[in-house]
Formats: C-alpha cells, structure tokens, sequence
C-alpha cells in the first residue's frame, strides 16, 4: 500500500514507528537539553519539522512530499513551507552532533543490556558525497580510494555503534580537501555550532576521528572494540585509540614498512612475524612509537 496516497499525515503519525519510539526516548526532552527550543511556521516546533521529515525517510520519500500540493501530506502541513524545514536544517545555532548523541544514548540504553559488551563495537568508516552545483560553502576537490578518481564534494567520516544485528549512528564529521573550489562561506556566529563544524572540516581525517572517539568515551560509550578499514591501520592511529581507552580491530596491510612487531625479544615486519607464526599459538607484543601493546 502507498501511504504516500492512501494515509493521511494524521493516520500516520498514529501508527507509525517513529513517533512511538520517539516518544519512548523523551524526544522532546532531548531538544529541550540540548537548547533545541525554537518554534518554526507558526504552530510546528523543530520537533515537529524533525519528525515528519523522520517520516518521509521511513516512507521513502524525498524532502519535497512534505510541502508539494500534489501529495496527500502536504495537505496535512499547513503553514510549514519548504522554507520552514531548510531554515531549520541549516541554522548554525542548533549542536546537532549533540542531539545524535543523547539519542543514540537513549535509543541503545535498553538494546546494549541484551549483548555482551565485547560483541559490541563502534565501526569507524567515510563516505564519499560528492556534489554538482556551484555555490556551496568550502567544496574541494577529493580521491576517491576505491575508484581511483578525483571528484567535487566532501567527504563524511561516520561513527556507529552495533551488537552485530542492530546498527545506531552516534557521530559524524564533514572532511573539506586541501584543493577548495569554492572557500566562500557563511557569516556566522564564531561560538555557534556550525562555526565549529566549518573549522573541524579543515583538520585530518585522523584527527577528527580521534575526537569522535574521544567523545563517544566522555558520553559513556563502553564497548569491546572500534572496527576500522585498512586506511586508518596506522601505528600512531592505533596508539591513540588505545590511549584513549578502546581496543581496536583492522585489517593491517602488508608489506608496510611502518610496522614493526616485536616478538621474543626480536623486531619482526609483519611478513616475517606471519611465518613465523603460521603453526604457532603465541600472543604478540607490538611495539608502537616505542612503546609495548
């Protein structure tokens, strides 16, 4: 059935799933925490304009259904305009890192209960996103590793948390390249939200990956270890996020000479440790920057 035509906004919100489980974390206790308290096109609050665009994406749908005359739930929105949902998604005064966070937090507070906390990981992975049009704050050129091209957009680095069969998201980053096609931006507030975001953008993708790590921690996100791809399998990397306080796993490449293991009091280069091992049951010590994993 096409609940798009067949369903007012009304019925849906009585049966949907979002507005139940919504309801079920405080959503709107969530917004008031995190200073989230600006109302919108007359009667509809940021609550609101967040749920019914949680809606479109569980129908499917795009942005447009929401304000477009032809479809059932525009009908059901009157005086929330296009306008209404952009101005919302784009002010810079709104920490919507903050918000994922305390949802996730709330979301997964009865989910984790029924794991064990080492089948529990937070898998670190980016994105491509690239982009056509023109006038769009810090775009630059990036490479993309997998096709071995360059392309315009950005780059969006995902933290998420999973038990193996559900997946949550907690925290991103948006990565800006070195090579800017556009460096205009916005005018905004220097102590806002979104300043923070545009001057995070600049730093190293390792970087912000580290500070994801490092709040997901301060927020009390206890696991048994961070999964990350090749390209992040880098020996100060892995020492910061063992600094931090999380066990990692990866996928090591080989024949790169930036690891040395140490096993029986001799250096070993991954290949050589791999023979080594190949008809043994040892536990390692890696040695990195110099000190003993």
């Amino acid at each position: 059935m096409d609940l798009n035509k067949k369903m007012g906004m009304s019925q849906i919100e009585n049966k949907t799933m979002v507005k139940t489980k919504l309801q079920s974390i405080k959503f709107g206790g969530v917004l008031n925490t995190c200073n989230v308290r600006k109302r919108l096109a007359g009667d509809y609050s940021i609550s609101v304009l967040i749920y019914r665009i949680l809606v479109s994406i569980f129908m499917e749908k795009g942005l447009k259904v929401l304000w477009e005359k032809e479809t059932r739930i525009a009908d059901c929105l009157k005086g929330a305009k296009k306008d209404s949902y952009y101005d919302m998604l784009k002010n810079p005064k709104l920490n919507w890192r903050k918000v994922m966070m305390m949802v996730f937090l709330r979301l997964s507070r009865s989910i984790r209960n029924l794991s064990n906390l080492n089948d529990q990981v937070l898998i670190l992975d980016d994105t491509d996103n690239p982009k056509t049009g023109k006038k769009l704050e810090l775009l630059s050129w990036q490479y993309d590793h997998v096709e071995h091209k360059n392309y315009k957009g950005y780059t969006q680095l995902h933290l998420g948390w999973s038990d193996g069969s559900t997946y949550l998201p907690v925290d991103f980053c948006i990565k800006v390249g070195k090579k800017l096609i556009s460096p205009w931006t916005k005018s905004v507030d220097k102590r806002s939200s979104g300043s923070k975001r545009r001057q995070e953008a600049t730093s190293s993708k390792l970087d912000q990956a580290l500070t994801m790590l490092r709040r997901a921690i301060q927020s009390g996100v206890s696991v048994g270890h961070v999964l990350f791809d090749t390209w992040f399998a880098k020996p100060s990397f892995l020492l910061s996020v063992f600094q931090i306080g999380y066990h990692a796993v990866c996928n090591i490449p080989k024949g790169d000479r930036i690891w040395q293991v140490e096993y029986q009091g001799k250096v070993f280069m991954l290949e050589g440790l791999y023979r080594l091992l190949k008809q043994r049951n040892a536990f390692v010590t890696m040695v990195l920057n110099g000190e003993r994993q």
